[in-house]
């Protein structure tokens, strides 16, 4: 991310395009007659490009996310919410759920996915991050199987069907775990508990757009198990399991009823 200070930002620059640097100095000078001209701007910033090598301009990441949310991978430029983080990993510590809700574009992911999410995998939590998408139990099976797969067979009674482990058994794995997971929705409690305890630190279950189950999902019976899934995955303070996550506020009554 940018500093603040622009004399910390030059002495950055200085550090890979010298010429750059000199010419952002004089762009802050105090006296309009010493700044460089729009055209000498221009023509440094061509010649810096073109001196740059295109695999370092390809494979260099940028902080402007523009309208997309913050993830892990951009947690280095993910700046200025300090106080919501501490807040959250607050709540976190005390409370089995939270539920960060907010307007759309307010950075309810960001929140959640740049600011908590590294400082709860720097403190040693698992963490098991998705969004519902239209199907919600396909997806959280999906997940769990690529994570853990020996414990989560086991638990929803799938034999490993050949342990060459083909794309097309892995989908018949996910498949009937998906639907153990929708007929008994206390499964999913049951498999992250048992998970948590296993290990030595805390596990994190983020459901990230709640509100797609509204938006995505047809179905309202599904809706209705995996709402009642999330509510059995982590109700109880003293046990190693979090459940965080995010809605838009305009979805909150739906979600809700």
């Amino acid at each position: 991310a940018l500093d603040a200070n622009p004399r910390a930002l030059t002495a950055s620059v200085a550090q890979r395009a010298p010429t750059l640097a000199r010419v952002l100095a004089r762009a802050l000078d105090s006296d309009p007659e010493r700044r460089p001209s729009a055209r000498e701007v221009a023509s440094t910033l061509a010649e810096v490009q073109r001196s740059r090598p295109s695999d370092e301009a390809a494979l260099e990441p940028s902080p402007f996310r523009g309208l997309a949310p913050f993830g892990v991978k951009d947690s280095a430029f993910f700046f200025g919410r300090d106080e919501e983080v501490d807040e959250l990993l607050a709540r976190l510590h005390d409370q089995p759920r939270v539920t960060v809700v907010g307007p759309s574009g307010s950075g309810k992911s960001s929140l959640c996915r740049a600011g908590a999410l590294p400082r709860l995998v720097e403190q040693g939590a698992a963490i098991l991050e998705l969004r519902p998408g239209p199907r919600p139990f396909a997806r959280l099976a999906r997940r769990l199987l690529d994570l853990w797969p020996a414990t989560m067979r086991e638990l929803a009674g799938i034999p490993v069907v050949d342990e060459r482990r083909l794309e097309s058994n892995l989908e018949e794995e996910a498949a009937a775990f998906a639907n153990a997971l929708r007929e008994r929705p206390q499964l999913l409690g049951v498999a992250l508990r048992q998970v948590a305890r296993a290990g030595e630190h805390a596990l994190v279950l983020l459901v990230d757009q709640l509100e797609e189950l509204i938006t995505l999902v047809d179905d309202a019976e599904t809706r209705h198990r995996f709402l009642v899934a999330l509510a059995g995955a982590a109700d109880e303070p003293e046990e190693p399991l979090r459940l965080l996550l995010t809605a838009r506020d305009d979805f909150i009554a739906r979600i809700a009823e």
